[in-house]
């Protein structure tokens, strides 16, 4: 079966053209450490963040001071995909530099070790020890089958997950501790070959490497570029991670697939994240835009030209603003994934973290700002939630301009149109969307899915389960037929041509709750035809 695009009586998403980036790649990095945020300005908002209650530097010195006086905890790594170690060795050495208390520094040399050279267990030697064979090619062309070689053993469990947490919480580190006491050529070295053989594996076998708006794509992104940045030329490395993270990662797939058709009109091909949605859902997205965002400057800083990526960390707070509830209680938590209880999901610092700690505009950081201020938002647990609340940002409210700001969004990649009758608690609000195929795992199959809210009461919720992608537990439109059968009827497919195909803004400055809801749907005659065959796409 095909579903037709959806009308819903709003319209905001305009497209900007961008040119791509001419000429050559700025040099890859070889000064001085450390590269990667800890210039003057950043390490004294650090220090001074990590004296203050509630905030994401003073849980990330508390975070270490736990590896102190609670060791037996992080013994083994917390699981096959666990992040114990690294973020231990990451969270310590932020917290070194922070406070300069060398109790730190060694909790931080502690689990970097860890991190290379242990796979399960502190002192199991199953990792990456210092002379390791760095070969892993053979075993990855011949089919990659378990037990993955000591070099790439510990980023590969559970279809490569850790590499999130492994390169760069590992780069950062060796980053921010490279001339600490304690460190050696020794250890320079192991990092060196480690990370490298972890990215570059990853870079041609890794799950999703190659899918933008994909989680897993976002934690390898990230891996790579911190990794191009702290490593440079360090050791006579020739710097191929640092001209792939720019000409392909960001480029060729980011720019160039996930944030394409930015030009183009309601209906044509868009990438899926242009205007900030994420299509498998936000259980997936928070962190992966953070992991983006810190990402896209860090390249920044180091003379890339990535402006529609600038443009792309503008574009979630206005994403966020439109799906967070009235109320401020919580967000639509999207057309994917979400493993939670209630209709909508919790509001999260990762999202509003990634419009500071990325190169958004100084507008949209105020917004930013403001709106984890006024929601009261807990600090996030990560360093790049310590990165974003030390950007210098003045809260302006959004929904406080005058004159005031449009009732509607459109977030174009994920083909979901946000409507609001106004900016207080009682407001009528609803989300539609009609969103082809975007994602190969995570997204639901539901276009022309909608859901709805008067105040504080959820009228209209998607009861869609976690891992079930299919049409008929949403509230998209199904078909019932005895003409349309096998794989086409009655839920959407993979290979659906569905689209949002138009969005109309209702005349006048004002939105009715019928208008939010967005009812007109267009089924005309193509979508209730028996179709005898539908190609697979």
């Amino acid at each position: 079966m095909r579903k037709t695009g959806a009308v819903v009586g709003c319209l905001v998403g305009v497209g900007v053209g961008w040119a791509s980036t001419a000429g050559a790649d700025p040099a890859t990095p070889s000064g001085a450490h450390p590269r990667l945020f800890m210039d003057a300005a950043s390490l004294a908002a650090y220090t001074a963040n990590a004296g203050k209650n509630g905030t994401a530097a003073a849980g990330l010195v508390k975070q270490c001071q736990d590896t102190i006086d609670n060791p037996n905890d992080y013994a083994t790594r917390g699981g096959s995909d666990g992040n114990y170690w690294p973020q231990s060795a990451v969270a310590c050495a932020f917290a070194y530099a922070a406070t300069q208390k060398s109790a730190y520094l060694t909790q931080a040399l502690m689990y970097w070790k860890a991190s290379l050279n242990d796979d399960q267990t502190i002192g199991d030697g199953k990792g990456c020890v210092q002379g390791v064979n760095a070969s892993w090619q053979s075993w990855a062309s011949g089919g990659a089958n378990p037990p993955a070689p000591p070099v790439l053993l510990t980023v590969t469990h559970d279809t490569g997950y850790p590499i999130r947490w492994y390169g760069p919480d590992v780069a950062l580190t060796y980053d921010w501790l490279y001339s600490a006491p304690g460190v050696d050529a020794a250890l320079q070295g192991q990092t060196v070959t480690c990370l490298t053989a972890w990215v570059d594996y990853y870079t041609q076998y890794g799950y999703h490497h190659d899918e933008a708006g994909a989680n897993y794509n976002a934690g390898y992104v990230v891996s790579k570029a911190l990794a191009a940045i702290a490593i440079g030329t360090d050791g006579g490395a020739d710097g191929h991670l640092w001209t792939q993270s720019i000409d392909d990662d960001f480029t060729k797939l980011l720019v160039g697939q996930g944030l394409t058709g930015a030009g183009g009109a309601v209906g044509s091909p868009a990438g899926v994240m242009l205007g900030g949605g994420w299509g498998e859902g936000w259980e997936y997205g928070a962190l992966s835009v953070l992991e983006y965002a810190a990402s896209t400057r860090a390249l920044e800083a180091h003379g890339a030209s990535l402006p529609a990526m600038d443009d792309w960390a503008s574009s979630l707070f206005l994403r966020n603003v439109y799906a967070t509830v009235p109320g401020e209680t919580g967000e639509f938590c999207g057309d994917g994934d979400c493993d939670i209880p209630t209709p909508n999901k919790s509001l999260n610092a990762n999202e509003l973290d990634a419009v500071l700690a990325g190169t958004s505009s100084t507008q949209a950081a105020a917004w930013a700002a403001s709106a984890k201020q006024t929601a009261s938002i807990p600090a996030g647990t990560y360093v790049y939630n310590a990165i974003a609340e030390a950007r210098v940002a003045t809260p302006v409210s959004y929904a406080g301009q005058s004159p005031a700001p449009p009732l509607w969004y459109l977030a174009r990649g994920t083909r979901e149109v946000y409507a609001r009758t106004s900016w207080g608690p009682t407001a009528f609000w609803g989300v539609f969307a009609s969103p082809p195929q975007l994602n190969s795992d995570h997204q639901h199959f539901v276009a022309s899915n909608f859901v709805f809210r008067r105040g504080a009461d959820d009228l209209v919720v998607d009861g869609t389960p976690y891992g079930l992608p299919g049409t008929l537990s949403s509230n998209a439109v199904t078909a019932d037929s005895s003409v349309v059968g096998g794989d086409y009827a009655p839920s959407q497919t993979p290979w659906s041509t569905a689209e949002l195909s138009w969005a109309r803004r209702a005349p006048g400055s004002r939105v009715s709750s019928s208008e939010v809801l967005g009812i007109n749907l267009i089924l005309g005659s193509r979508a209730n035809r028996a179709r005898a065959s539908i190609p697979r796409r």
